[in-house]
């Protein structure tokens, strides 16, 4: 994809997310939750599979070596594409596909991630 195309479906996606945001009153994360079905329709994605974070990662247009994305929620993740070659962590952290465009080599991704923490303010917060 070119990168006009790329900052084309960008734009879209958070069009998307801010015109959707505000009516439902949840709060919305376009690339997390609708760059699956996006990805999935526009992108020439190999084997048209991919987790919320990592569609999160693609959708923020992290598509370079060292770009970092981050999401917060009930959880919170940070993801940062590492290029084509994996790299293990030896600090916990979870090495993962992140995408793979048809004729491509993968691309890998790094991430590190707290399951409970909006869950928890939220907790604290009702108590």
């Amino acid at each position: 994809m070119s990168s006009i195309g790329q900052v084309i479906t960008g734009i879209g996606v958070m069009v998307i997310g801010l015109g959707l945001g505000g009516p439902t009153g949840f709060a919305i994360n376009p690339a997390r939750d609708l760059g699956p079905r996006i990805m999935h329709t526009l992108m020439p994605i190999k084997n048209k599979a991919i987790g919320d974070q990592q569609a999160s990662l693609f959708g923020q247009l992290c598509l370079n070596s060292g770009e970092i994305k981050t999401t917060y929620g009930t959880g919170c993740f940070i993801m940062m594409n590492i290029g084509t070659k994996p790299l293990l962590s030896n600090q916990g952290l979870l090495t993962t596909i992140a995408y793979q465009l048809i004729n491509q080599e993968p691309v890998y991704a790094i991430e590190g991630s707290v399951f409970v923490a909006g869950a928890a303010v939220q907790f604290l917060r009702d108590q």
